[in-house]
């Protein structure tokens, strides 16, 4: 399900006066847009608000589409909406340059995590039986991220060579800077497999070992935490009526002064 807003179903009003000619229809649109623009503006606030410092990329993901334009614009850059009528506000997906459904790290944050899909990292993990089918992992407090507010891939390949999964190279056990804990064992007791798993990766920093990434269940089991919906609802219920209605008394004041 695409994570969208569509203002043309969001007041009868709105739908009946889109369907005039003239100014009457052009105030319409213009209500609609301004309702579109300031509704944006709010899903960013709401999730910045929600979501643990977003990053920059991921707050300008959320976009809107004016009334008469069936694209969303990125710079120089459109996608397209075609078929859709009247305003809305989108979510899209800033890689493949298309709209983003709720599988979109986003996506996650408004609907939960049921069917979320492993990095390429978590399933080294799981393949190896180091971490659970359902875990994911969670970098610690103050490791640096990327602009995405994922940890760097080159960081990822330098983790995996000192825990020695690097299929390019691994680093010698007496020189690894990165370590599991606990250290991921198994074994077969009364004739079944026991596997004890890892629950994160430490980092060696001077003398001290200190945690570095976490392991916890995927988020098939993540609440949704991105009122985008929500948000939504309260807005078009606060503004839409005063917005469309500013726009229609203009509208209506030119005619009758024309």
């Amino acid at each position: 399900m695409p994570a969208a807003i569509r203002l043309t179903g969001a007041n009868k009003l709105g739908v009946f006066l889109a369907g005039l000619k003239g100014e009457l229809a052009d105030a319409s649109r213009r209500g609609q847009n301004k309702m579109a623009y300031t509704l944006m503006q709010a899903e960013r606030e709401q999730l910045r608000s929600d979501v643990d410092s977003p990053t920059p990329w991921s707050v300008q993901s959320i976009l809107y589409k004016p009334a008469d334009s069936n694209a969303l614009k990125i710079g120089a850059s459109r996608i397209l909406v075609p078929g859709i009528e009247g305003a809305g506000v989108f979510l899209v997906d800033r890689f493949s340059m298309e709209r983003a459904d709720e599988r979109h790290p986003i996506g996650v944050q408004i609907r939960g995590g049921e069917g979320f899909q492993p990095t390429a990292f978590e399933s080294v993990l799981q393949q190896r039986g180091i971490i659970p089918r359902d875990h994911v992992y969670v970098p610690a407090r103050n490791v640096r991220l990327d602009r995405y507010g994922n940890i760097p891939g080159a960081q990822i390949s330098a983790m995996l060579s000192h825990l020695g999964l690097n299929q390019y190279g691994v680093v010698a056990p007496e020189s690894r800077q990165f370590a599991f804990f606990p250290k991921p064992t198994a074994g077969v007791v009364g004739g079944e497999l026991v596997r004890r798993y890892a629950k994160g990766v430490l980092a060696k920093i001077g003398d001290d070992w200190v945690p570095y990434i976490y392991f916890v269940p995927n988020p098939g089991t993540y609440r949704s935490r991105f009122d985008f919906y929500g948000r939504a609802d309260r807005e078009i219920e606060t503004h839409f009526r005063g917005i469309l209605d500013w726009y229609v008394t203009k509208a209506l004041q030119k005619s009758a002064g024309s």
